[in-house]
């Protein structure tokens, strides 16, 4: 009975680490190039694994430092330099992010209390004078507003929006970002992590290890 108990355990481990591997490499639409930057968390393929088991590991998946709490200012829209090829560069709008707590298992790249600007791709901006003006989104790029409490994870971006800095937090995917509701106070997932739907405190304690 002893043995078969932990052959079972031995075999549910195993599965774990797997179904872990996967996500890392494949669930969470990891890119390779540099410009693409580390893997995007959640997705199809994590439906393997329940959400609240991949929030629980999703701070040991390659590239991701830790998850950023704080509240962001109103946001400015900003062209960055086009690349090669490219008539324009890419619309970003910056927020000014207030960094109330850092989860991970290393330092905080961003000082708590400090503000820091928390980029995400799409906007509006003036191309040739204010009556021309030219706007872009993305379809899994995430949704933030002026004023609202988020968690943002901190991954490697890449190039991707310029990349992350000392001073600029990219957020290119909605999987990067939890809302705050200030409807039911609950934090809300999007992206492959639409289905989370939880208290700030029960949210917390996955990354509290």
């Amino acid at each position: 009975m002893l043995r078969r108990g932990l052959l079972v355990q031995c075999a549910f481990g195993l599965a774990l680490l797997l179904a872990l591997w996967q996500l890392s490499q494949h669930a969470f639409g990891l890119h390779t190039s540099s410009t693409a930057g580390s893997a995007t968390l959640g997705g199809p393929a994590g439906q393997m694994l329940g959400s609240a088991t991949q929030l629980d590991h999703s701070l040991s998946v390659p590239g991701v430092r830790g998850l950023i709490e704080g509240v962001t200012g109103t946001g400015q829209s900003h062209m960055l330099p086009a690349q090669a090829g490219s008539p324009y560069g890419m619309i970003v709008t910056d927020f000014p992010l207030r960094v109330d707590r850092f989860f991970g298992s290393r330092s905080s790249p961003y000082s708590i209390g400090s503000f820091i600007t928390l980029r995400v791709p799409g906007g509006t901006e003036a191309v040739a004078g204010p009556s021309k003006r030219l706007s872009m989104s993305t379809d899994s790029g995430p949704s933030v507003a002026a004023g609202q409490h988020l968690f943002v994870f901190v991954r490697d971006q890449g190039t991707v929006a310029g990349g992350n800095t000392g001073r600029i937090l990219v957020a290119s995917d909605g999987t990067d970002v939890f809302v705050v509701s200030a409807i039911d106070g609950l934090v809300h997932g999007q992206g492959g992590w639409a289905s989370v739907i939880e208290t700030p405190e029960a949210f917390r304690k996955h990354f509290q290890g």
